[in-house]
């Protein structure tokens, strides 16, 4: 809910001023909720997460850099969309799923890929 009430607040400050109730009441929401979770994660005895993890350089870094590759190829799926919508007036759902059919590979993939890699594990 956390994630979903920055986003909401985020979408909304388009069309709003970043003062505005729309905007600000969800993002704070948001990020007080997000606090809650990590510090609920902190005192659970079995976390998502394990705290240790957290310190570990490797996987933060492997983290840091997989958000931003994340960041980048979303940004640039998003502006490789837009001229569908702009220029040939296809709607987002069109346009939305018409790039469905570039990722039916990946989703046929993965279920065999994942039982492959849980074989794996348990040798």
């Amino acid at each position: 809910m956390g994630l979903f009430a920055v986003t909401l607040g985020l979408t909304e400050s388009g069309a709003r001023s970043w003062g505005s109730w729309p905007v600000a009441a969800p993002i704070v929401a948001g990020v007080a909720l997000l606090a809650g979770l990590v510090g609920w994660e902190r005192r659970c005895p079995h976390p998502m997460i394990p705290p240790a993890l957290l310190r570990a350089r490797s996987f933060v870094s492997a983290s840091a850099v997989y958000l931003i590759s994340y960041t980048a190829f979303s940004g640039a799926l998003f502006s490789v969309t837009l001229p569908y919508q702009d220029v040939d007036g296809w709607s987002p759902l069109r346009t939305g799923l018409s790039w469905l059919f570039m990722n039916a590979p990946f989703l046929g993939w993965s279920r065999p890929d994942a039982s492959r890699a849980r074989a794996a594990c348990s040798r």
